[in-house]
C-alpha cells in the first residue's frame, strides 16, 4: 500500500510569486525524506475552494508557462509512497510555508486529503482538521498529527 497527503483549501487563498508550501509525512517524530513535496508558486493569481495547494512526493513549480490562465490554479496530485505495517501508527504531516501571513491563514481555510493507493484502487479520504491539532513549530511551520483520524482508513494489523 502507498499513501500521501494533499492539501486544500476551503475558501479562496490569494498566492503571490515566491509564495511557497513545503509538505512531508511524518512518523514518531521523524520526517520521511521520500515523502517531501515542494509547491512553489510564481504566479499572482486566487486559488478557488476545494483546489489543491500543495501534495507530498513531488516537487512542483506553477508559474505562468505552467498554468492555464483561463483554468483554476491548483497543484498536481501527490505521489504516493510505500508504507509498511511497522511504519503506520503515529503518522501525521509537517507542513511549512513560506511568510507568517499564509501560516495564519492556513489554521482557518485548510484540510488535507488522505490519499491510499492498493490492489483495490485509489482512496481519497478528506481530512478536516481542528485548528486545534495543528502543533506550531515555529512562525511558518505546522505539524498535524493525524494518528486518531487515520485509524479509521488505515487497515491495522
Amino acid at each position: 500500500m502507498s499513501v500521501g497527503f494533499e492539501l486544500f483549501t476551503n475558501q479562496v487563498l490569494s498566492v503571490m510569486p515566491g509564495d511557497c508550501f513545503s509538505m512531508v509525512i511524518i512518523q514518531q517524530g521523524k520526517k520521511w525524506a521520500s515523502s517531501a513535496g515542494k509547491d512553489v508558486y510564481h504566479v499572482d493569481r486566487l486559488i478557488l475552494p476545494n483546489k489543491r495547494i500543495a501534495a507530498t512526493g513531488r516537487i512542483h513549480y506553477l508559474s505562468t508557462s505552467t498554468t492555464n490562465s483561463y483554468e483554476a490554479l491548483q497543484t498536481i496530485p501527490c505521489i504516493p509512497i510505500p508504507l509498511s505495517d511497522k511504519e503506520r501508527p503515529n503518522m501525521g504531516v509537517a507542513l511549512a510555508v513560506s511568510n507568517e501571513k499564509l501560516a495564519a491563514q492556513m489554521k482557518k481555510i485548510s484540510y488535507l486529503s488522505f490519499v491510499m493507493q492498493h490492489s483495490k484502487g485509489d482512496i481519497r479520504v478528506p481530512l478536516y482538521l481542528d485548528p486545534h491539532a495543528f502543533k506550531t513549530i515555529s512562525s511558518t511551520e505546522f505539524h498535524l498529527d493525524l494518528s486518531r483520524q487515520l485509524e479509521k482508513h488505515l487497515p491495522f494489523s
